[in-house]
């Protein structure tokens, strides 16, 4: 992978503070070990995950993906399923040579935060226990 050959933009990353960047090289050198040509690496890290190994906050991590995500450093990849039968996000890193092409994309599109907080919303199960009506005819 050409990541393996090439710096990561630490100096652009930084202007996105101190968790953006600190999230950026665990997501760099995580990619490293994935080898996809010059599309730019994978890492399945967790947003928990991120945020037990660096000791911050989950919303710290999950603000500093977003940023990552907006400003092209970063990309959806896809998701798997885990162990816990949850969804796990996998981020692609994108090359330091593409991410013009990458934010080009993103002023057609839109921000792919918004489109990753949809993801997330769909995801998430319905609470039972706050409807008075039954949600299903078994359960008259």
């Amino acid at each position: 992978m050409i990541n393996l050959n090439c710096e990561p933009p630490l100096n652009d990353v930084a202007i996105l503070g101190s968790s953006a960047l600190r999230v950026y090289l665990m997501l760099f050198e995580a990619a490293k070990i994935d080898n996809r040509g010059n599309c730019g690496g994978l890492s399945c890290w967790s947003i928990k995950g991120l945020a037990n190994e660096l000791s911050l906050h989950v919303r710290t991590v999950n603000s500093a993906i977003h940023k990552l995500l907006d400003t092209g450093y970063i990309q959806i990849a896809g998701e798997q399923r885990n162990r816990g039968n949850s969804n796990n996000t996998i981020w692609r890193v994108t090359h330091p040579k593409t991410v013009e092409s990458v934010r080009y994309a993103i002023a057609m599109m839109g921000p792919p935060s918004k489109r990753l907080k949809k993801m997330r919303t769909k995801q998430q199960k319905i609470d039972t226990s706050k409807h008075d009506e039954p949600l299903f005819m078994t359960d008259l």
